[in-house]
């Protein structure tokens, strides 16, 4: 359901901004639903070092702005113990991605926050370092 509402044009927006994504979505209501989805920042030590690594191989930042996600990014993070991609536990019962949306469904997620995170998903593969932006890290701290 989810992949028709993205595609039909029912997602009617979807902003970036820091480590939180905000889309509406149409469903059966006259108001479109707000989704928000959140990720985890690693800790302040963890964000130093990997940071630190990407800089100490500038080929990595190249890959970034090139358009590439370097198989290397992801055992960066895992190196300190922080996630590139979602799906990991930060605690127990907790992700490192959480979603919510105002609509009534019991459903998590729902179709509404799937149409955005298949949206999300599309902006991900067209510009890779959109991911390493949610996870609070700017280019230039990448290549410094």
């Amino acid at each position: 359901m989810g992949r028709r509402y993205a595609s039909s044009g029912q997602a009617l927006s979807i902003s970036i901004d820091g480590s939180s994504v905000d889309a509406e979505v149409l469903g059966v209501r006259p108001d479109p639903y707000r989704v928000k989805i959140s990720f985890a920042r690693p800790s302040a030590a963890a964000h130093r070092k990997i940071a630190a690594a990407f800089a100490a191989k500038p080929i990595l930042a190249a890959r970034l702005l090139a358009g590439d996600m370097p198989m290397e990014a992801e055992e960066i993070f895992r190196r300190e113990k922080s996630f590139l991609f979602p799906g990991g536990k930060v605690a127990p019962g907790k992700y490192d991605v959480a979603f919510s949306c105002s609509c009534p469904d019991w459903c998590n997620p729902c179709k509404h926050v799937a149409a955005a995170l298949l949206l999300l998903g599309e902006e991900i593969a067209r510009r890779p370092r959109t991911l390493l932006e949610l996870r609070g890290f700017s280019m230039e701290e990448l290549s410094a």
